[in-house]
């Protein structure tokens, strides 16, 4: 059975310190394990002021210290606003300064890209997007999954043209 002591004890509420939203400061701390490549070649294609300051003191001690490692990140550098600006003239000025460089990895991605070369620029340069068409091709794909085994030619159909 219980007793009156272990009842209260259980029973009596925790007391946190109360102090003002404001009063505490926010501690910044460095990772207490190092960045991933993934995280190091996302934190170069961000915009400087984007960055946290240890983020920033960390990609200029590791530009610093190998410089494959800096003339990547500078064609990396270089690559994002195409993709984003959509400035697609500037292609083949980039690919050109890729196959001069002596980096593998960004030698074989101009490789790939070099491959298909008329789609790449047409991306880079055109307003047009295959967003919608890529869209519906990937939900009747996931609708074509979900019924394999279960329902038949026509159950899908109908899932399909009564969704779209």
């Amino acid at each position: 059975m219980w007793n009156d002591s272990s009842c209260n004890a259980r029973t009596k509420a925790h007391k946190f310190k109360q102090e003002e939203p404001g009063a505490v400061p926010i501690k910044k701390t460095t990772p207490s394990r190092p960045p991933t490549a993934r995280q190091v070649s996302r934190w170069i294609t961000l915009p400087k002021d984007r960055r946290l300051d240890w983020q920033n003191a960390y990609l200029e001690r590791l530009l610093q210290a190998d410089p494959a490692i800096r003339e990547t990140a500078s064609l990396m550098v270089d690559f994002a606003p195409m993709l984003r600006e959509r400035q697609g003239e500037r292609l083949d000025e980039w690919l050109a300064l890729v196959e001069a460089q002596d980096v593998a990895e960004l030698r074989s991605f101009a490789a790939g890209l070099r491959k298909d070369y008329e789609a790449v620029k047409a991306g880079l340069t055109e307003v047009w997007s295959n967003g919608q068409v890529e869209g519906q091709v990937h939900r009747l794909k996931l609708l074509k999954r979900q019924a394999y085994g279960r329902a038949s030619f026509e159950t899908l159909r109908k899932r399909v043209l009564h969704r779209a």
